[in-house]
């Protein structure tokens, strides 16, 4: 039996506990300064020199390691990209999610010449809805580009899983292990696509770069201030928003009646596929505003379909829900007769009993 002195002392040693491992921790994140060294009250702070593998809250040069055999950057071919005196247009569409027939719809509706007129889909093309492997043939009939989502990743890693395993593993490996392992719905994706499908969404690359139109393609987003060719390809196909976690921890120690880190500490983030954080569109915008005019880029995604179309000065959200039987958002580009180019946007809705 505890007595009430041994509870008291329990629950005080406890106390002290949770606040030294939060302060001990704090102080840790807090001494992986990297950059120039400051004096601070005539304390010389130490400069440490991290590898890679030795800072894994920073991002940028100390992002997590690169995707093997993926293309990350891919430029879009001068002879698509939209003047006035071509005439062309480029129609850029939503995830279309396996909805085959709201995409014909969807062409229908803009009048879609593919003489004159390309598709550029900004991933999550398949997967969820009825059609995958429909809709991949007709992207590929219309020569069409696209940027890897994170459900062409996610049915290819379950695919090169599946192609790996020979003899007793490949017999072991039931409909119930892929349900146990979460890959049950991209296993059955994956056997439904033609090896044609899967080496062209094998060779999509995670971003779409069309310098001269100052535009870049992803499916998920980009985070500022870091170079294209430095861009991390899981962030870039399943960010939402961004997290600050040396800020975060400030908040706590103020909590504490300390008064935490000398300043706010942005220099660290970290891309997050939930939406906890600050939305990695509100700071690309306002950090394009900061450069100047020829230094400022746009940036075409999708994926965030609880957010639904989304159009800000250098962002634009074409994910509108398609398959939960909401829209299917086509924006569409071409040229202005005094330079420049302007847009459209087209929706066609999506009847439930599709999916």
């Amino acid at each position: 039996m505890i007595t009430a002195p041994q509870r008291r002392l329990l629950v005080l040693l406890s106390t002290f506990f949770f606040v030294f491992s939060i302060f001990y921790c704090c102080s840790r994140l807090a001494a992986l300064t990297v950059g120039p060294v400051e004096v601070e009250d005539e304390v010389l702070r130490p400069q440490v020199e991290l590898l890679r593998a030795d800072n894994p809250m920073s991002y940028g040069m100390y992002n997590r390691p690169r995707y093997d055999g993926i293309d990350l950057i891919r430029n879009l071919p001068s002879e698509y990209v939209p003047t006035a005196k071509n005439g062309r247009r480029l129609v850029v569409v939503g995830d279309i999610h396996g909805m085959l027939d709201p995409f014909e719809k969807l062409l229908k509706k803009i009048e879609f010449n593919p003489k004159t007129d390309h598709v550029i889909a900004v991933g999550d093309m398949i997967n969820k809805g009825p059609k995958s492997s429909e809709v991949v043939a007709r992207l590929m009939e219309l020569k069409a580009s696209a940027v890897r989502g994170n459900h062409e990743d996610r049915v290819i890693l379950a695919w090169r899983g599946l192609s790996s395993q020979q003899g007793v593993a490949a017999y072991l490996d039931t409909k119930d292990a892929a349900k146990h392992r979460g890959e049950e719905a991209y296993l059955k994706t994956a056997r439904s696509l033609s090896e044609a499908q899967m080496t062209w969404l094998r060779n999509l690359p995670v971003i779409i770069s069309a310098e001269s139109m100052a535009l870049y393609f992803v499916h998920a987003g980009l985070v500022p201030g870091v170079p294209l060719p430095q861009q991390d390809a899981w962030a870039v196909m399943n960010m939402r928003t961004l997290r600050f976690p040396r800020e975060e921890f400030q908040i706590v120690f103020a909590a504490l009646g300390n008064p935490g880190l000398p300043k706010p500490d942005r220099d660290v983030w970290i891309p997050i596929d939930g939406h906890e954080g600050e939305r990695w569109t509100d700071l690309w915008n306002s950090e394009q505003r900061k450069l100047r005019g020829p230094d400022r880029r746009s940036v075409i995604y999708g994926h965030d379909a609880k957010m639904g179309y989304q159009e800000d000065s250098y962002t634009f959200g074409l994910d509108s829900g398609c398959v939960k039987g909401n829209a299917l958002t086509a924006l569409v580009i071409q040229a202005k007769e005094d330079g420049g180019w302007k847009h459209s946007t087209h929706q066609v809705m999506c009847k439930k009993g599709w999916w």
